[in-house]
């Protein structure tokens, strides 16, 4: 008997999480952030403690309570042994781990892991779960897990153990603290149309997988066929108005996927909005709106997009090169076309060679612009953060002529650049100073959230003070399929039953044999 559970994404945008089961055989499908649950709880400066974050997320219900498949020192702290049975709340919690599951059954409670793509509402939360539990994802998106490290202090590719250590020195030698190891995850490319097969002792489960467009590259779509010959589809995050090569994609995932599916778990972001704004769209509404402006050549152009947008990339560089411009964009975009160049389907191949294509290099630490400025934040200067006092660091100007690009020398002649620019380098106007009624876009490639809001009110402080011109509407090309298009997906596949999730409006899927009032965790047989 085939099941069903699903522990998130349940009539909210992100935080999907779903278990397909089959006797006593089961796979995840994504384990994401809730973003409108933990921004209830967390704002600001108020974050999670590092040290206990797990159990703190169990208590305020922001991690699914799934046993089975978070770590035993994630659960319990490798500090609560030999303390008051008072204190012992304090460290742990009424949940099976990994190990303990393991150990009770004689197996995993799950046989794999499949990530859809690389956002944080569908990846978060692997973070906590054993290492031991194989992950299957593109290989676009293996790499990009590897950027997020380089980048940032996140670190999905390695599981975080913790060691209680005895100081040797310090103001306190002697005294107990808290050290990480590192346990490198068992992390698995699944090649387009590859068929995987899990657990490899009955084989339960076959699984294939299907690229999709999204607003970050690597996404995939899953069809999994069970042993009981029950077929179920995983949209994850699809749209179908990207690039043209991109909406393609989406478009060979609909005829290469079998028809009339058992299921069809689809996502419904904008399953209440019809507006199909396209890449093409958000090229051709720039051009036509700054084509209009008389003293353009006067005028620094901004532009905001997440650095993981490789698509939003290609739609400013058209704009800068129709208006004869050098594109300049942020040091963790370009850190991450360097090192997803290799991938032919994203057309990164050496075009950080391009002349029309800059680096922009903040003022840090010293703020006189010396190399030695960058040792805590690496990609600023360099294509690898894998510095070492051995040998030459390897560099960007060393690599590519000409291609960093300072402040002061957009100042001298602000009408030759168009800039990505995003809410944390608004410091950076103060340097570049750009003149009077520059345009700053919005082209962040989902709107604002609650903490977007306040983000905004901040960022119009930095319009107003800077004299800038800001338009955010018609430049947004979303990362999910419209109302529109979500129906003729279903429409096409035909499934035998839906289950909308990663939507505020289940009750919108007005389609035959839905479920919208999903039920966290519990078992929906097919």
């Amino acid at each position: 008997m085939t099941r069903l559970r699903f522990y998130g994404g349940i009539s909210t945008i992100g935080g999907n999480c779903i278990v397909i089961e089959e006797d006593e055989t089961r796979i995840m499908l994504d384990n994401g952030m809730c973003f409108s649950k933990e921004n209830a709880f967390y704002k600001d400066f108020l974050n999670p403690r590092t040290n206990n974050d797990l159990r703190d997320y169990l208590d305020l219900g922001l991690v699914p309570k799934i046993p089975g498949i978070y770590g035993r020192d994630k659960i319990r702290d490798v500090c609560a042994s030999g303390l008051s049975a008072n204190a012992e709340y304090l460290f742990k919690r009424d949940l099976i781990s990994y190990e303990d599951y393991l150990e009770e059954h004689g197996a995993p409670y799950l046989s794999a892991f499949f990530l859809t793509h690389c956002h944080l509402d569908h990846l978060r939360n692997v973070k906590f779960m054993s290492p031991e539990i194989p992950i299957y994802c593109s290989a676009i998106t293996k790499s990009l897990l590897k950027i997020i490290e380089n980048l940032s202090n996140e670190d999905f590719l390695c599981y975080k153990k913790p060691q209680i250590k005895e100081l040797k020195s310090g103001y306190t030698p002697g005294e107990l603290c808290k050290k990480k190891s590192d346990i490198e995850r068992k992390i698995h490319i699944i090649k387009p149309r590859e068929i995987i097969e899990v657990p490899k002792s009955d084989l339960t489960f076959k699984i294939k997988a299907h690229p999709v467009d999204h607003s970050v590259p690597g996404a995939m779509a899953f069809e999994i066929f069970t042993k009981a010959g029950k077929r179920i589809i995983y949209t994850g995050d699809i749209r179908f108005h990207g690039h043209e090569h991109e909406k393609a994609i989406s478009e060979e995932f609909l005829t290469e996927a079998q028809k009339n599916p058992d299921v069809l778990i689809t996502e419904g972001t904008r399953i209440d909005d019809n507006q199909k704004m396209s890449e093409d769209d958000v090229f051709n509404n720039m051009l036509n709106f700054l084509h209009k402006d008389e003293e353009l050549s006067c005028k620094l152009i901004i532009a905001a997009f997440p650095w993981k947008s490789i698509t939003r990339f290609h739609t400013l560089y058209k704009v800068a090169r129709q208006l004869n411009r050098c594109l300049v964009i942020q040091a963790k975009l370009a850190f991450t076309i360097h090192n997803l160049q290799h991938y032919t389907s994203l057309n990164l191949r050496n075009i950080l060679h391009n002349d029309d294509l800059k680096i922009y290099l903040p003022r840090k630490r010293s703020m006189i612009y010396s190399d030695a400025d960058y040792s805590r934040n690496k990609y600023n200067v360099s294509y690898t953060t894998e510095w070492s006092k051995n040998r030459d660091i390897e560099l960007y100007s060393d690599l590519y002529d000409d291609i960093l690009i300072r402040a002061y020398e957009i100042n001298e002649q602000p009408s030759d650049y168009v800039i990505q620019l995003n809410f944390y380098d608004l410091n950076e106007l103060i340097d570049i100073k750009p003149p009077e009624g520059s345009y700053l876009f919005n082209l962040k490639t989902e709107p604002f959230d609650e903490e977007g809001e306040f983000e905004e009110k901040v960022l119009m402080n930095w319009v107003h003070r800077f004299g800038l011109h800001y338009e955010k509407e018609r430049y947004h090309a979303s990362g999910h399929a419209s109302g529109d298009e979500i129906l003729a997906m279903i429409n096409q596949l035909k499934p035998k039953k839906v289950f909308p999730i990663h939507t505020e409006h289940p009750e919108l899927f007005q389609v035959p044999n839905v479920i919208k009032d999903i039920e966290q965790g519990k078992p929906y047989f097919i």
